[in-house]
């Protein structure tokens, strides 16, 4: 949506390597905090497979998670 390759009502279809298929569609707009959001619909079937379970340390300074990459420019337009 953001980057104007769908839009709001219309379909979007994505197809797996093994045929299951999953459609979405933007329903809507928001904004949390200062960020302009998207309200989503998603259909289709799957299975859970497994599950992973993280912990943190209250000391640990990355606990709130970290990157690898800068973030991209879209990314921080509305922060500036």
């Amino acid at each position: 949506y953001a980057q104007k390759e769908i839009e709001i009502g219309e379909e979007f279809i994505h197809e797996s390597i093994v045929g299951s298929l999953f459609k979405g569609y933007v329903m809507n707009t928001t904004h949390v905090e200062n960020i302009e959001a998207v309200i989503t619909k998603i259909t289709g079937s799957a299975w859970l497979m497994g599950m992973h379970r993280f912990f943190y340390n209250e000391m640990d300074p990355l606990k709130e998670g970290f990157l690898l990459i800068p973030p991209m420019e879209h990314e921080t337009e509305d922060i500036k």
